[in-house]
């Protein structure tokens, strides 16, 4: 059982259970993560990724260029826009609240998580300062309200600057956010379309499909033109763990899609940034600054250098 395993398993555990789970993962975040700079973590981690060293000097790759600026540019708009409460306004400010997923409710207090104060409809419940941190909940008389609640108060505790040195997620202020749960025609979790945009300027479209599944990842242009390379982590057997799936057809409003993301994108170097359609209706998803935190794989790894052309090296500028 890795070390994950053990803290979920034991923060159910009654008579003290969460604060002795909480207690040991202080000292676990403490023993991995602070007693190296992040410069000493965040290559470690890299090199055992990647085989190689991570150039931080002159970085040429994408990865490279993700990871450096993982540890210089240190702008703190994109700390408000990892926020996912607090980048709703700054979506709304940039393209309208049309765009926006419904809000139902936003606590700090995981105690107020309750089905009293939640819809009857499909809801997603999630914290605004972690990744993967989620539960779906379609029918709440048939959820586990307790698992939910210990969940809550765990991402609560937790920091997601931890994880991969993502300075921008250090310092907001956690909450639990629940909104409507976005659904097809087929009340299945639709696909997300990812746009990665460099220099403000669009690069190529991810999307991920199945992704409670057999998850899978295709990649595309401006056009809808299949792209001959993937990124993604790779598996045992050193291929792509999500190489391409299924043939998805190109969305009517293609681009209207990407001009939205070109006007979120503006102020950045490099930022992916995502959205759903249902019934040709187009929803803001979030902004991620360090895609993967740098770790994910090209296939052919030329692409890495392709596009690592197209982002500068820039300090923020004070």
């Amino acid at each position: 059982m890795n070390v994950t395993k053990l803290f979920k398993k034991l923060r159910y555990k009654p008579y003290g259970g969460f604060m002795v789970a909480l207690f040991l993962h202080k000292i676990y975040i403490f023993y991995k993560f602070r007693i190296w700079s992040d410069e000493h973590y965040i290559s470690k981690d890299f090199k055992q990724d990647f085989g190689y060293e991570l150039n931080l000097q002159t970085p040429k790759s994408l990865n490279e260029k993700i990871n450096w600026y993982k540890l210089n540019y240190k702008n703190p708009l994109i700390s408000l826009c990892a926020d996912k409460y607090a980048v709703r306004e700054y979506v709304a400010n940039c393209i309208g609240s049309k765009y926006l997923i419904s809000l139902v409710f936003h606590t700090d207090n995981y105690k107020r998580i309750l089905p009293e104060n939640l819809p009857d409809y499909p809801f997603i419940i999630k914290a605004n300062h972690t990744a993967g941190t989620h539960h779906i909940v379609r029918d709440k008389s048939k959820a586990d309200w307790k698992a939910i609640q210990t969940d809550c108060r765990w991402w609560l505790h937790s920091n997601y600057f931890h994880i991969q040195k993502e300075w921008q997620y250090e310092k907001i202020k956690p909450k639990i956010i629940v909104e409507k749960l976005l659904t097809d025609e087929n009340g299945q979790i639709p696909s997300d379309y990812k746009l990665h945009y460099f220099e403000g300027k669009f690069g190529f479209l991810q999307v991920d499909l199945d992704r409670f599944t057999q998850h899978k990842r295709n990649l595309y242009d401006k056009d809808w033109n299949l792209l001959p390379f993937t990124w993604s982590p790779l598996g045992s057997n050193g291929l792509p763990y999500k190489d391409n799936g299924r043939q998805v057809p190109r969305p009517i409003n293609l681009a209207s899609m990407i001009d939205l993301g070109t006007k979120l994108a503006k102020s950045f170097p490099y930022v992916r940034v995502d959205f759903y359609i249902i019934n040709e209706e187009i929803f803001f998803g979030e902004l991620t600054f360090h895609h993967a935190g740098g770790l994910e794989h090209f296939t052919p790894s030329e692409w890495d250098l392709h596009f690592g052309r197209k982002v500068p090296l820039k300090m923020f500028d004070q």
